[in-house]
């Protein structure tokens, strides 16, 4: 559990001018907005929200801005009404703080909050000092907005202010505004994706390791180093690949033919090369295969200087490369979209070339 000394902590290594305000565990909101008022700051209301992949969000407000639930996951490029209140079991795997002390100081620079995504209303940063929960429901940290943007460089993280209350429309040619933040923050690991990191351990040896009659690594190790990294789908392809020239590994063989299973649809093959999180997690498979001859997870441990430290610096990094694929498939999306108007309007009017 997350306490206020080490929030307090934070703050005093960030350089982040503070004051602590004392309004006890039990005060109602109407208790702790005339505590803080006393020491010339403003309330904030921060919620804890949670969407469809179990990626957790910080919204942290003045108490008086008001935001659609419904736009807001639209303009994350969520869909609409694919966010809501996370489930009181999710803090204690991530912020690690009680409910009534949500805030942007319960943020970590650890594996916890690695899923979670800060906003904050574009509003507080021009309020002045205000209030946040310390870590503890009993105290408040008052501050401005620059201290809070010193705190959150101390721990890793970029203030992203919102304006929240925006009534973005979504459309073909208006991509969502704030989708580029969601990116940026993976959403955790499906139950099933622990085997994933077993099956690169065990096939990044054998892509390093030379085949028997030369010195580059065999076809069939690096297919199986390539495919463990992008997850079930890649790794059940990896044997048919192998298997093509060698027996048994490419279907079912009877009377010397062979009985494939029908190949995927050019939609689904479209939506396989364009998932950002998957590309992203076979990129740094690859690479880290190739230069470190280990996983992701035990090249970090050994870059950063161990298993904790490593998770968060593949953490930075995997949201890294998420974001520099995204901008590129939303670029190609634009791109598209603008060229295939054009000739729409072409046709329309008989303009031809």
């Amino acid at each position: 559990m997350a306490s206020r000394e080490s929030a307090l902590a934070l703050l005093r290594q960030a350089g982040a001018a503070f004051e602590v305000v004392e309004h006890g565990p039990g005060s109602s909101p109407e208790e702790q907005a005339a505590a803080v008022a006393g020491a010339g700051a403003q309330p904030t209301r921060s919620v804890f929200l949670r969407d469809k992949k179990k990626r957790t969000y910080i919204v942290t407000s003045l108490p008086d801005t008001e935001y659609n639930l419904k736009i807001l996951s639209g303009r994350l490029g969520l869909g609409s009404g694919n966010i809501g209140p996370a489930p009181d079991d999710a803090l204690p795997s991530t912020l690690r703080v009680p409910a009534a002390a949500v805030s942007p100081l319960a943020l970590a620079p650890g594996a916890g909050c690695a899923h979670t995504l800060l906003l904050l209303d574009a509003r507080l940063r021009d309020s002045g000092r205000f209030a946040l929960p310390a870590a503890d429901a009993a105290c408040s940290a008052v501050l401005d907005a620059p201290a809070l943007e010193a705190f959150l460089k101390s721990i890793g993280r970029e203030a992203a202010w919102v304006d929240l209350g925006a009534n973005v429309k979504i459309s073909p040619g208006s991509p969502p505004d704030l989708k580029a933040l969601v990116d940026a923050v993976p959403p955790p690991a499906k139950a099933g994706d622990g085997d994933g990191d077993g099956a690169a351990a065990a096939a990044a040896p054998a892509a390093a390791a030379p085949a028997a009659g030369g010195g580059k690594p065999s076809a069939a190790a690096a297919a199986a180093a390539a495919a463990s990294s992008s997850g079930s789908g890649a790794a059940a392809a990896a044997p048919k690949a192998a298997g093509k020239h060698g027996g048994g590994g490419g279907g079912h063989h009877h009377g010397g033919h062979h009985h494939h299973k029908k190949p995927p649809s050019d939609a689904a093959r479209h939506l396989a090369l364009t998932d950002v999180e998957a590309r992203a997690e076979e990129l740094i498979s690859l690479v880290s295969s190739a230069l470190a001859r280990a996983p992701p997870a035990e090249a970090a441990a050994a870059a950063a200087g161990g298993p904790q430290e490593g998770a968060y610096a593949l953490g930075r990094l995997r949201a890294d490369v998420e974001v520099a694929l995204s901008a590129f498939k939303n670029a190609a999306y634009t791109a598209g979209y603008s060229a295939g108007k054009r000739e729409l309007v072409a046709a329309a009017t008989r303009q031809w070339a």
